[in-house]
């Protein structure tokens, strides 16, 4: 996907397949939007909440397929979806490989950044997604690989646009 013409053009394929319309609407910054990590153990720890891996693995459920990661293969950035725990500790050990290797000042200068993203659906097209689970109406969002790229590609872009807005 090279330009958010391309990525548009593939959302509306994988809408024609079944996936639901989902809308990239917004980023959104709260009050901790930006988290200092002091050190090697507290960097360690919250990467393994994130990726749902050792003491924190009992947290992954069936959404945590949704998430988008980020791995490095070799000097480029690559985003994908995860499924399987050994997935997520290849990731892991990536970032434990990358850490030894820049030596990361933790003296004020490592943070991480969560921001959420947004996204909208239509009224007629959430109404398609209700369900009823053991009792319970919820929806359910039926989204390929691809569709969840798109978005995630919107929500970067939209990041980067802030980025160099100032």
């Amino acid at each position: 996907m090279e330009s958010m013409r391309d990525v548009d053009r593939v959302m509306e394929r994988e809408i024609k397949k079944g996936s639901t319309p989902l809308q990239f609407e917004q980023l959104g910054f709260g009050d901790y939007s930006y988290n200092e990590i002091t050190s090697q153990e507290k960097l360690l720890q919250v990467l393994s909440y994130l990726l749902r891996i050792g003491e924190y693995e009992p947290f992954a459920g069936k959404t945590i397929g949704n998430n988008v990661y980020m791995d490095m293969r070799g000097k480029k950035a690559v985003f994908k979806r995860t499924r399987l725990t050994y997935e997520r500790n290849n990731i892991f050990a990536t970032i434990k490989r990358l850490a030894k290797k820049y030596k990361p000042d933790y003296e004020g200068k490592v943070y991480l950044e969560t921001v959420r993203c947004f996204f909208t659906i239509s009224a007629e097209e959430l109404e398609k997604c209700r369900y009823n689970y053991k009792g319970k109406n919820t929806y359910a969002f039926v989204m390929s690989d691809r569709y969840i790229m798109a978005l995630y590609t919107y929500c970067l872009s939209a990041r980067k646009a802030l980025l160099f807005k100032g």
